[in-house]
């Protein structure tokens, strides 16, 4: 678009949405400021949340450093399916929710 040749789908689609925002769309205006990166927070409130964030993963023995995967989360899943398995009756692939009004 820029070099005058064809148009790619992500320049169309990102033309629409800047004319309709400049039309007043405020969907179509935060949707391209968040894909700018562009927040309405101010940086205290920002600062804030990055503290509140690091407050709660210290209550929680979480540390900033990736913890290595040990595969744990991956065995409970078979494990889960097998005890509820074991339970009357039960069965994923027919549950289905129902609710009387």
């Amino acid at each position: 678009m820029a070099d005058g040749g064809e148009s790619t789908y992500e320049e169309i689609i990102t033309m629409a949405m800047i004319e309709k925002a400049m039309r007043g769309d405020v969907k179509a205006y935060l949707a391209i400021k968040d894909v700018l990166g562009q927040t309405s927070k101010s940086d205290v409130d920002l600062e804030e949340q990055q503290l509140r964030m690091a407050a709660t993963k210290a209550n929680m023995g979480v540390d900033g450093e990736e913890q290595e995967d040990d595969g744990f989360l991956e065995a409970l899943k078979g494990s889960v399916e097998n005890d509820w398995a074991d339970e009357e009756g039960w069965s994923d692939e027919d549950e289905e929710e129902t609710t009387d009004f």
